[in-house]
């Protein structure tokens, strides 16, 4: 075994328990089960491990173009790639919308609480009522309030009567 064989070959994987070489991305695959037209998988890089030193590079490029190291490489590039930009989008937006919806949840429980206390919920200028000094205490427990708060887009004297 010569350290050069894994810079010539990335898929190279070396088990020192078993002092053999395996395919990392068949074994992977195989594992996960992915490997359905290639029946006969190579077994030397994937169960039993590699230990022929001297046919070493040989053998490595046969695998290399082999079938099974084709679609196991094609399968793992397929589970490795990014979702679509659309469906990106999409579960950005949801969750911004989970995030703006506890907000505004935690922004009710602290009107709540002042209503019950019978408090003021706005002082003489906006920063310094008790809803907003509330709101921003409670954003030790919660960061997400510290965005909410600084949009201010929730805090006017019409949305907080209704």
């Amino acid at each position: 075994m010569k350290p050069k064989w894994f810079e010539s070959f990335d898929w190279l994987t070396l088990c020192e328990s078993q002092n053999k070489l395996f395919c990392y991305i068949c074994t992977k695959e195989e594992r996960r089960g992915t490997l359905t037209f290639s029946k006969n998988a190579e077994k030397a890089f994937t169960q039993y491990g590699f230990n022929n030193w001297k046919k070493g590079p040989e053998k490595f490029r046969t695998h290399e173009n082999s079938l099974t190291r084709r679609e196991a490489s094609m399968k793992h590039n397929a589970s490795q790639k990014q979702q679509p930009v659309s469906q990106q989008l999409s579960s950005q937006l949801k969750a911004e919308q989970e995030s703006r919806r506890m907000c505004l949840v935690k922004q009710l429980q602290s009107l709540a609480y002042l209503l019950h206390q019978g408090l003021a919920v706005r002082g003489h200028k906006s920063d310094e009522g008790n809803l907003q000094q509330l709101l921003k205490l409670r954003s030790i427990d919660v960061p997400v309030l510290k965005q909410w708060i600084s949009e201010r887009k929730y805090f006017s004297a019409d949305i907080i009567r209704e």
